[in-house]
Protein backbone atom coordinates (compact mmCIF):
# COMPACT_ATOMS: atom_id res chain seq x y z
CA UNK A 1 0.00 0.00 0.00
CA UNK A 2 1.70 3.30 -0.97
CA UNK A 3 0.33 5.05 2.48
CA UNK A 4 3.65 5.55 4.44
CA UNK A 5 4.90 9.19 4.97
CA UNK A 6 7.98 9.86 7.26
CA UNK A 7 8.88 13.37 8.13
CA UNK A 8 11.54 14.48 6.30
CA UNK A 9 11.93 15.77 2.93
CA UNK A 10 11.18 12.76 0.92
CA UNK A 11 8.74 12.34 3.46
CA UNK A 12 6.63 15.37 2.44
CA UNK A 13 6.85 14.91 -1.40
CA UNK A 14 5.61 11.40 -0.37
CA UNK A 15 2.65 13.11 0.93
CA UNK A 16 2.21 15.67 -1.91
CA UNK A 17 1.63 12.70 -4.01
CA UNK A 18 -0.83 10.82 -2.07
CA UNK A 19 -2.78 14.39 -1.98
CA UNK A 20 -2.67 14.30 -5.65
CA UNK A 21 -4.09 10.73 -5.23
CA UNK A 22 -7.10 12.13 -3.24
CA UNK A 23 -7.00 14.55 -6.16
CA UNK A 24 -7.10 12.72 -8.89
CA UNK A 25 -9.50 10.97 -7.18
CA UNK A 26 -12.08 14.00 -6.67
CA UNK A 27 -11.42 14.77 -10.68
CA UNK A 28 -12.58 11.69 -11.55
CA UNK A 29 -15.97 11.35 -9.39
CA UNK A 30 -16.46 14.61 -11.01
CA UNK A 31 -15.92 13.67 -14.93
CA UNK A 32 -17.62 10.66 -14.17
CA UNK A 33 -20.64 12.14 -12.39
CA UNK A 34 -21.01 15.20 -14.88
CA UNK A 35 -19.96 13.36 -18.25
CA UNK A 36 -20.28 9.53 -17.77
CA UNK A 37 -16.93 9.12 -18.71
CA UNK A 38 -12.95 9.91 -16.86
CA UNK A 39 -10.10 10.56 -19.04
CA UNK A 40 -7.17 8.52 -19.37
CA UNK A 41 -5.05 11.04 -18.43
CA UNK A 42 -6.11 11.36 -15.18
CA UNK A 43 -5.70 7.49 -14.29
CA UNK A 44 -2.25 8.04 -16.44
CA UNK A 45 -2.01 11.17 -13.73
CA UNK A 46 -2.87 8.41 -10.56
CA UNK A 47 -0.29 5.84 -11.92
CA UNK A 48 2.53 8.19 -12.06
CA UNK A 49 1.67 9.78 -8.72
CA UNK A 50 1.48 6.39 -6.86
CA UNK A 51 4.72 5.82 -8.45
CA UNK A 52 6.34 8.90 -7.24
CA UNK A 53 4.66 8.37 -3.87
CA UNK A 54 6.93 5.04 -3.89
CA UNK A 55 10.38 6.25 -4.87
CA UNK A 56 10.05 9.67 -2.38
CA UNK A 57 9.27 6.83 0.21
CA UNK A 58 12.35 4.62 -1.08
CA UNK A 59 14.62 7.71 -0.50
CA UNK A 60 13.57 8.15 3.03
CA UNK A 61 14.80 4.31 3.92
CA UNK A 62 18.30 3.71 4.66
CA UNK A 63 21.05 3.19 2.21
CA UNK A 64 21.16 -0.45 1.42
CA UNK A 65 17.31 -1.01 1.49
CA UNK A 66 16.07 1.22 -0.89
CA UNK A 67 16.70 -0.51 -3.99
CA UNK A 68 15.07 -4.10 -3.12
CA UNK A 69 12.64 -2.11 -1.27
CA UNK A 70 11.63 0.15 -4.53
CA UNK A 71 11.57 -3.24 -6.86
CA UNK A 72 9.24 -4.82 -4.31
CA UNK A 73 6.81 -1.92 -3.84
CA UNK A 74 6.84 -0.61 -8.02
CA UNK A 75 5.85 -4.39 -8.96
CA UNK A 76 3.46 -4.98 -6.27
CA UNK A 77 1.86 -1.87 -7.37
CA UNK A 78 1.96 -2.87 -11.09
CA UNK A 79 0.73 -6.34 -10.42
CA UNK A 80 -2.42 -5.13 -8.40
CA UNK A 81 -3.49 -2.91 -11.19
CA UNK A 82 -2.76 -5.42 -14.13
CA UNK A 83 -4.45 -7.51 -12.36
CA UNK A 84 -7.67 -5.87 -11.75
CA UNK A 85 -7.82 -5.23 -15.06
CA UNK A 86 -7.23 -8.74 -16.55
CA UNK A 87 -10.19 -9.52 -14.03
CA UNK A 88 -12.21 -6.73 -14.46
CA UNK A 89 -12.14 -7.26 -18.59
CA UNK A 90 -15.07 -10.11 -18.62
CA UNK A 91 -17.32 -7.74 -16.15
CA UNK A 92 -16.43 -4.60 -19.10
CA UNK A 93 -17.59 -7.37 -21.99
CA UNK A 94 -20.66 -8.20 -20.70
CA UNK A 95 -21.46 -4.51 -20.44
CA UNK A 96 -21.60 -4.47 -17.09
CA UNK A 97 -18.94 -2.23 -15.82
CA UNK A 98 -17.20 0.65 -18.29
CA UNK A 99 -13.81 0.94 -19.00
CA UNK A 100 -13.26 3.81 -17.21
CA UNK A 101 -14.81 2.49 -14.02
CA UNK A 102 -12.52 -0.18 -14.37
CA UNK A 103 -9.77 1.48 -15.28
CA UNK A 104 -10.10 3.46 -11.96
CA UNK A 105 -10.70 0.22 -10.08
CA UNK A 106 -7.51 -1.08 -11.28
CA UNK A 107 -5.67 2.45 -10.13
CA UNK A 108 -7.06 2.03 -6.69
CA UNK A 109 -6.19 -1.76 -6.22
CA UNK A 110 -2.51 -0.40 -7.44
CA UNK A 111 -2.18 2.51 -4.90
CA UNK A 112 -4.14 0.86 -1.81
CA UNK A 113 -3.86 -3.03 -2.18
CA UNK A 114 -6.46 -5.81 -2.90
CA UNK A 115 -8.09 -5.82 1.01
CA UNK A 116 -8.76 -2.36 0.53
CA UNK A 117 -10.43 -2.39 -2.91
CA UNK A 118 -12.68 -5.09 -2.10
CA UNK A 119 -14.22 -3.14 0.78
CA UNK A 120 -14.25 0.25 -1.63
CA UNK A 121 -16.28 -2.11 -4.30
CA UNK A 122 -18.21 -3.67 -1.34
CA UNK A 123 -19.31 0.21 -0.53
CA UNK A 124 -19.63 0.94 -4.44
CA UNK A 125 -21.85 -1.29 -5.71
CA UNK A 126 -24.07 -0.39 -2.84
CA UNK A 127 -24.32 3.13 -2.77
CA UNK A 128 -24.40 2.30 -7.07
CA UNK A 129 -27.45 0.06 -6.68
CA UNK A 130 -28.98 2.27 -4.32
CA UNK A 131 -28.02 5.31 -6.82
CA UNK A 132 -29.87 3.34 -9.64
CA UNK A 133 -32.54 2.60 -7.67
CA UNK A 134 -33.41 6.15 -6.82
CA UNK A 135 -32.73 7.21 -10.67
CA UNK A 136 -35.31 3.93 -11.53
CA UNK A 137 -37.88 5.46 -9.33
CA UNK A 138 -37.69 8.38 -10.29
CA UNK A 139 -38.07 7.84 -14.30
CA UNK A 140 -41.13 4.91 -13.44
CA UNK A 141 -38.78 2.74 -14.98
CA UNK A 142 -38.21 -0.01 -12.16
CA UNK A 143 -40.58 -2.55 -13.01
CA UNK A 144 -39.48 -2.53 -16.96
CA UNK A 145 -35.60 -2.80 -15.52
CA UNK A 146 -36.62 -5.81 -13.28
CA UNK A 147 -38.76 -7.33 -15.86
CA UNK A 148 -35.75 -6.89 -18.02
CA UNK A 149 -32.87 -8.63 -15.47
CA UNK A 150 -35.46 -11.57 -15.36
CA UNK A 151 -35.39 -12.02 -19.21
CA UNK A 152 -31.76 -11.67 -19.56
CA UNK A 153 -31.18 -14.33 -16.19
CA UNK A 154 -33.99 -16.51 -18.13
CA UNK A 155 -32.26 -16.28 -21.48
CA UNK A 156 -28.33 -17.08 -20.08
CA UNK A 157 -29.93 -20.18 -18.78
CA UNK A 158 -31.66 -21.42 -21.50
CA UNK A 159 -28.86 -20.25 -24.10
CA UNK A 160 -26.36 -21.26 -21.55
CA UNK A 161 -24.08 -18.64 -23.11
CA UNK A 162 -23.24 -15.36 -21.29
CA UNK A 163 -24.08 -12.11 -23.70
CA UNK A 164 -23.90 -8.24 -22.77
CA UNK A 165 -26.21 -7.17 -20.22
CA UNK A 166 -26.12 -3.51 -21.07
CA UNK A 167 -26.30 -2.24 -24.81
CA UNK A 168 -26.36 1.62 -25.34
CA UNK A 169 -28.41 1.48 -28.53
CA UNK A 170 -30.88 -1.16 -27.20
CA UNK A 171 -30.76 0.34 -23.66
CA UNK A 172 -30.40 4.11 -23.89
CA UNK A 173 -28.39 6.17 -20.86
CA UNK A 174 -31.54 6.59 -18.71
CA UNK A 175 -30.66 3.81 -16.79
CA UNK A 176 -27.09 4.56 -16.80
CA UNK A 177 -25.38 5.71 -13.50
CA UNK A 178 -21.55 7.06 -12.86
CA UNK A 179 -20.43 4.30 -10.94
CA UNK A 180 -16.39 5.50 -10.94
CA UNK A 181 -18.59 8.31 -8.79
CA UNK A 182 -19.58 6.00 -6.75
CA UNK A 183 -16.24 4.02 -6.26
CA UNK A 184 -14.45 7.34 -5.53
CA UNK A 185 -17.37 8.16 -2.83
CA UNK A 186 -16.50 4.31 -1.47
CA UNK A 187 -12.92 5.54 -0.98
CA UNK A 188 -13.50 8.62 0.45
CA UNK A 189 -15.71 6.44 2.96
CA UNK A 190 -13.71 3.25 4.03
CA UNK A 191 -10.73 6.02 4.69
CA UNK A 192 -13.20 8.07 6.85
CA UNK A 193 -14.26 4.55 8.72
CA UNK A 194 -10.24 3.74 9.35
CA UNK A 195 -9.23 7.11 10.38
CA UNK A 196 -11.95 7.88 12.82
CA UNK A 197 -12.39 4.60 14.45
Amino acid sequence: MVWEVRNSVYGSLSYLSQSVFWGTLLLAAWSDWKYYRIPNRLIIFGIVSGIMSLVFQAADLEAGSKIPWLLLALSGFLVRGVAVLVLGIFLHSLGMIGAADLKLVALLAAWLGFSETIKILCVGFILGAVWSLQKMLRYGSAFQRFLYLSAYIRQILSNKKIEKYYDPVRDGTECVIPLGTCFCMATVLVFLEKWIF
